[in-house]
């Protein structure tokens, strides 16, 4: 009989939890004409926020007419207890930020709030060490695959691929 995969080191892989903030505002508003993607902020600046998706620049019928969406992330590796903040408070500081980003001068319409608590693996120094497992468990367990950002890397891109490249190895296991 086979024994179970040690799982035990992939328990050490760090999540740091991030919250995404969407905030809707009446256009008039917001100063910034929000015509590109968003941005991302760096940490020298000392804002809270990570970043800002334009989600309704980006996406169609993300807003009504007259509005705007705002996607925000806080926490992460930078500040992960600011991710575990009261609703109330997240939505506070995303807008005390925007304030001095985007020149908003109202309070939100609209807000939705989602947190993660384990939002996005850091590939810290030392990180090959949770790959190279990844791959002797499933070379010592067949019919177990490994997927997704922990595996092939962060992006949306890379996840998406990873899994192509899962469900490829499956259908050929399953033959």
């Amino acid at each position: 009989t086979r024994k179970p995969a040690d799982l035990k080191l992939l328990e050490q892989v760090y999540y740091p939890p991030v919250a995404s903030i969407v905030l809707g505002f009446h256009r008039e508003d917001v100063a910034h004409p929000l015509d590109g993607f968003g941005m991302l902020i760096p940490q020298k600046e000392n804002f809270n926020i990570l970043g800002c998706l334009f989600s309704s620049s980006l996406f169609p019928n993300r807003a009504p007419d007259g509005s705007v969406t705002l996607t925000c992330y806080i926490g992460g590796a930078r500040n992960p207890d600011l991710a575990l903040l009261p609703h109330d408070q997240l939505v506070a500081t995303c807008v005390r930020d925007l304030k001095v980003i985007l020149g908003i001068n109202g309070e939100p319409v609209f807000s939705h709030i989602q947190v993660f608590q384990k939002a996005i693996p850091q590939y810290e120094i030392g990180y090959g060490r949770f790959k190279d497992r990844m791959t002797t468990i499933e070379n010592n367990a067949p019919g177990l695959f490994f997927a997704g950002h922990a595996r092939d890397g962060i992006s949306l891109g890379d996840s998406i691929v990873s899994g192509h490249r899962v469900a490829e190895k499956i259908s050929k296991y399953v033959r």
